[in-house]
């Protein structure tokens, strides 16, 4: 090592590291000139560093808060109707023999209870998997649609022009993917709809 220079990557009062140059071109000490330069390289590192951990951290945060929506929504819900199932099927079994009517009216209730509990279980799923736009919208919106019609069981219909992938700028495609995407999981969330038309 013939040439030296180092200088700690600092935010606030806290070093995040540090950035250690040696032997410099041509074989002479560095200059005052050059510890300015690899300062101000230093200063940006770190706020690039702290952007990077504030961007995981509300990231983390994120996660935490959806995780903590979605066990409300499924004790709200889920949780509430199979627990409704459960009750109705052990007063069909305390009536089945004395009062077989009602106990079959009962059975019907259930089964429609744990149908109603299923589709919620898809939404949920449908809405717990978003896909990434990848660029080509035609694309994009088939496999939304396929996994829509397998998850929500519901029959969609499509009509969408041929050169749909190539007629609009990237940032409108990405727009019209997302909002596609976001409409049929609030169509699986609150509708009981049979049946979608996009077009």
């Amino acid at each position: 090592m013939t040439s030296f220079l180092g200088v700690p990557i600092t935010a606030g009062d806290e070093i995040r590291g540090n950035l250690y140059l040696t032997n410099k071109q041509g074989g002479e000490e560095f200059t005052d000139a050059d510890v300015e330069l690899i300062t101000i390289f230093a200063s940006q590192s770190a706020v690039a560093i702290k952007n990077a951990r504030l961007y995981e951290e509300v990231g983390r945060l994120a996660i935490i808060e959806e995780r903590s929506r979605i066990g409300m929504d499924l004790h709200d819900g889920v949780i509430q109707s199979t627990y409704g199932v459960g009750l109705t099927l052990e007063t069909v079994q305390k009536i089945v023999e004395e009062k077989p009517d009602e106990a079959r009216r009962l059975l019907k209730q259930s089964i429609a209870g744990l149908n109603d509990a299923i589709q919620d279980i898809r939404n949920f799923i449908l809405d717990l998997r978003p896909r990434r736009f990848e660029g080509d919208l035609a694309a994009g919106i088939a496999r939304l649609m396929r996994e829509f019609e397998a998850n929500a069981m519901v029959e969609v219909e499509v009509r969408l022009p041929e050169d749909l992938s190539h007629s609009l700028p990237a940032s409108v495609s990405q727009a019209v993917y997302l909002t596609a995407q976001e409409a049929l999981a609030n169509i699986a969330r609150h509708s009981r709809a049979a049946s979608v038309s996009l077009g």
